[in-house]
């Protein structure tokens, strides 16, 4: 059974569209922002900057999941 959205409809208001889509967007800005600094600390042989790194990607993924209603 699908989740009604805010108007009680079984599809998303053009609004909930663009504000998931623009919640995608954020979040795959930060992503590559992280993956370019993981891949900085890679070429620079910085195993511990590396690992800390890639627990804030994991950590930036976790935070802008889209959220499904």
């Amino acid at each position: 059974m699908a989740t009604p959205y805010s108007d009680g409809a079984d599809t998303p208001t053009m609004t909930e569209v663009i504000q998931g889509l623009t919640d995608l967007r954020d979040a795959l800005v930060h992503l590559s922002l992280a993956l370019h600094d993981y891949q900085f600390a890679l070429y620079a042989h910085e195993d511990d900057a590396a690992a800390l790194l890639k627990d804030q990607i994991l950590e930036q993924a976790r935070l802008h999941e889209p959220r499904l209603p």
